[in-house]
């Protein structure tokens, strides 16, 4: 019975991020300010 709720989680997990990937699921995350994809250094 385990191993069935274990497997169920995880189809679950990869349709949700399957979903999420193609903007359905989108809504569910709050959306912050764009971060840069270079971190930016502290000025001393």
């Amino acid at each position: 019975m385990a191993a069935w709720i274990k497997e169920q989680v995880c189809r679950y997990t990869m349709l949700a991020l399957k979903a999420e990937q193609r903007r359905l699921l989108a809504y569910r995350w709050r959306r912050g300010p764009v971060r840069p994809l270079v971190a930016v250094e502290a000025a001393p």
